[in-house]
């Protein structure tokens, strides 16, 4: 498989420190703040086409920063391991990966209330999928978004993340109330949205 790894640019900084064997995913206007990364990958796969032998991943600035990986590091593991496999996860934080039952039980922590809206969003729009009892692992935690992935799964992932995105924009439901509620990152107010997305790549896993 070839491999097709993008860093996301928000800023003229970081669009001229792309690494060494990244695509540059331009979003330097930042059109959507309220979406972060889902609104570049997301405008990618709509205006885009996939190729069937190519692993596809859209990786933060501070992919390097969080892992220690380079596209290198990346390659050379891909090369000797990779056995046909839809995704292949680099997720960082394999402490709280091992700590928490499940991502929804660990993002519940950080932000109040998330694993009852991911399960809200896994009854309407992911076969009913019963997050509470799920059991997530190294195998199928995906954090930050730091995967990379066949034509197959990205479609899938496409088909989850739409769901979301046409729910929370049109905002006339109470899952749109939820998703539109504000949480706390650290000291910022984000929309809870965002981190229902950021586990759309476990939840298709689950399913």
């Amino acid at each position: 498989m070839k491999i097709k790894a993008y860093q996301i640019c928000y800023s003229p900084e970081t669009m001229a420190s792309v690494p060494e064997g990244f695509h540059a995913l331009d979003y330097t206007d930042n059109s959507r703040p309220d979406w972060r990364e889902f609104w570049p990958i997301r405008q990618f796969l709509l205006n885009n086409y996939l190729a069937d032998d190519t692993l596809y991943g859209f990786l933060s600035p501070k992919f390097n920063q969080k892992t220690g990986l380079d596209f290198a590091s990346i390659s050379e593991f891909i090369h000797s391991n990779y056995t046909d496999q839809d995704i292949v996860t680099f997720s960082p934080f394999w402490d709280l990966c091992s700590i928490f039952k499940n991502v929804f039980e660990q993002g519940d922590f950080f932000h109040s209330e998330l694993a009852s809206v991911c399960q809200l969003f896994c009854h309407q729009f992911a076969a009913g999928l019963n997050t509470q009892d799920a059991i997530t692992h190294s195998q199928n935690t995906i954090f930050c978004n730091y995967f990379l992935a066949k034509k197959t799964f990205w479609i899938e992932w496409l088909n989850l993340g739409e769901k979301l995105f046409q729910c929370a924009e049109q905002n006339s439901s109470p899952l749109a109330y939820e998703l539109n509620k504000s949480t706390t990152y650290g000291i910022q107010q984000l929309p809870m949205k965002i981190f229902v997305q950021e586990r759309i790549a476990t939840i298709a896993l689950l399913l």
